[in-house]
């Protein structure tokens, strides 16, 4: 699974800006209340951004602990990471990332509305909308903190790094393709002791 780029994010804002003053400009045209996001909103962006970051500490503490463990005794005795939880954790913080950046946009086009002209810039509408944006940078900046720390390295153990290729479906793969090259490996010791007891009778 590839990382999530910044430029890639930065291209979502500025087409989801065009989008939130587009759908701003029409309200204003049609005579209807322009949208003014609750300071809420701002609100539960940033405890989603602390609840995806705390998820990912836990991926990263344990990973650490073990590498520390590994170092100094040789071995680590922390149980690792399950891998499933560290992608599960990884896709949440990128989808954070993506969303923050849709919503960043979308309110930014907002702001901008309210800000430039024929528009008359009103404190109960600009502070809110400012607020959203600074939430929706900070929800942003937690996805891809996250997405880093998801990122476990391989252990002694053969645990596959979170959001990589390998994986416990490979992992089972070449196991049993080692199996079926045990089971073919005595096949043909059987076969070769054949021909030779067939030549000792002739």
């Amino acid at each position: 699974m590839s990382r999530t780029r910044i430029p890639a994010l930065v291209v979502i804002v500025l087409l989801f800006t065009g989008v939130g003053w587009a759908l701003q400009a029409t309200l204003a045209r049609l005579g209807a209340p322009a949208i003014v996001p609750p300071w809420t909103f701002a609100g539960v962006l940033v405890a989603i951004g602390v609840i995806v970051l705390a998820l990912a500490w836990r991926v990263r503490s344990r990973t650490h602990r073990r590498d520390r463990e590994r170092r100094e005794h040789g071995r680590a005795e922390t149980e690792p990471v399950d891998p499933f939880f560290a992608t599960r954790v990884l896709l949440l913080a990128k989808a954070s990332s993506v969303t923050a950046a849709v919503l960043a946009g979308t309110v930014l086009g907002l702001l901008v509305h309210a800000l430039l002209p024929p528009a008359t810039p009103v404190q109960a509408v600009i502070a809110p909308e400012g607020g959203s944006l600074v939430a929706a940078i900070v929800l942003g900046v937690c996805g891809l903190v996250a997405e880093l720390w998801c990122r476990v390295p391989p252990s002694d153990d053969g645990q596959a790094p979170a959001g990589s290729g390998a994986g416990p479906a490979n992992t089972g793969d070449a196991t049993a393709e080692g199996g079926a090259a045990r089971s073919v490996r005595p096949a043909r010791r059987e076969t070769a002791s054949g021909r030779g007891a067939d030549r000792g009778g002739r």
